[in-house]
Parts: structure tokens; sequence; C-alpha cells
């Protein structure tokens, strides 16, 4: 909540959030100085890049990592979910967060990715895709 910190995410021309604790990311930032200078950047012209957990709290609908289930997420991209980190899940676990989506859900392993331009989407990897990309 510093004006501080906010300050220097605001003159960033690239922002990368790291980190596999979706749940704690999305209860710092939601509603948080640092979130505003966050989009700013985007605003701007810059680039959010999320990473595995951190990836996931950008989206909304969020998965929950502690068992599969959907939750608010932060928002920057909506009308989808990610599961990061997927070879870290058992086939049961992937099944019934696939059969509870109501939204495009990406399953990502490590290494895997999903990139946003100007241009639309670009999948890097083997990302299993379950519905249609947001535009």
């Amino acid at each position: 909540m510093e004006a501080t910190a906010a300050s220097v995410v605001r003159a960033a021309r690239a922002v990368y959030l790291v980190g596999d604790q979706p749940l704690h990311l999305r209860s710092v930032l939601k509603d948080s100085a640092l979130w505003e200078a966050l989009l700013e950047v985007l605003a701007n012209g810059g680039l959010v890049v999320g990473v595995a957990g951190s990836a996931a709290a950008l989206c909304d609908p969020m998965v929950d990592p502690r068992g599969g289930a959907f939750t608010l997420g932060l928002g920057l991209v909506s009308d989808l979910a990610l599961v990061t980190e997927a070879e870290s899940w058992s086939p049961e676990r992937r099944h019934r967060t696939r059969e509870l989506a109501n939204t495009t859900l990406a399953v990502l392993r490590t290494g895997d990715a999903l990139v946003r331009n100007q241009s639309g989407w670009e999948l890097v990897g083997d990302v299993e895709l379950h519905g249609e990309l947001p535009l």
C-alpha cells in the first residue's frame, strides 16, 4: 500500500511476477496502489509477465491450487483460468478442474506459456486448451 512502491512499479516498462502462491498474490495486490500502478504499466504500453501461480492469479476466474476449484482472481485477463505446473497435478485433479470449468481453461506444464500481445494469443509448448481464448 506504500506510495513509494507503487511509484517504482508505475515507472517500470516491464513487471515480472514470479511465485507459486496465487492466493497470497491476489490478497496482496487486490484493490491496492501497487495493482493500480501495474495496470498503468500496461496502459502505457509496458509489459506484465506472470509466471506459474502468479500467472493464474492474474486471471478471473482463478484456479485455487489447494484443490482445483475456481475462485475470484485479479481479473487482468477475464474469462480464462490457468492450471499451472500441471505435471504436479494428479490426472483426477486435472479432470475434476476441467469438469468444473465454465470458462476457457488452459493447462500448462512447466515451460509452457500463453503470450498475449496486440496481435492476439500465442501458445508456447504443449498447452492443453479447453475453450476459446478471450479477445
